[in-house]
């Protein structure tokens, strides 16, 4: 969506098991892209990443995106803390945020443009939006960085 690349998706609802004969370890999501067959989100993202030429400039780029988008993943891993700061997950989740914040310029992750990191830290971060309202009230960046990526054209359309 952020990129603006054409997409066709196919959907697997009702259909039993039959889309097991495309995926490789016999679960959704799945990717064709020309020969290539994808499984596993995480794989399928990078590859998309490095198709769209959002997965950094430099090598230290590349690693600093992955690094990025593995936090992401770790604060969605933590979305129970948000309603409950004596969970026993709260201080992970609050180190994460805390480092989400030194690394935001309050547009992006890495760099000055767009990269899979921002892409997944926006859906990390958004969802906690969402869900309780104030969750990133103690985090600047991070606030403004979700409404900086929400305002994006495409990202907006899509969310409307």
């Amino acid at each position: 969506m952020a990129t603006d690349t054409p997409y066709n998706a196919v959907f697997h609802y009702n259909y039993g098991n039959s889309y097991r004969k495309y995926a490789l370890f016999g679960q959704l999501p799945v990717l064709r892209d020309g020969d290539l067959l994808l499984c596993e989100s995480g794989a399928i993202c990078r590859h998309l990443a490095r198709r769209c030429c959002i997965d950094g400039t430099t090598l230290e780029d590349k690693a600093k995106v992955d690094m990025y988008f593995e936090l992401a993943k770790d604060i969605e891993g933590k979305k129970a803390c948000l309603f409950d700061a004596k969970h026993k997950d709260w201080p992970k989740l609050k180190r994460f945020l805390d480092a989400g914040e030194a690394a935001c310029s309050g547009a992006h992750f890495v760099g000055e443009s767009l990269t899979l990191a921002d892409c997944a830290m926006f859906k990390a971060l958004h969802f906690m939006a969402e869900v309780k309202s104030g969750a990133l009230a103690d985090y600047p960046k991070l606030s403004a960085f979700v409404g900086h990526f929400a305002s994006q054209p495409a990202v907006s359309a899509y969310l409307t």
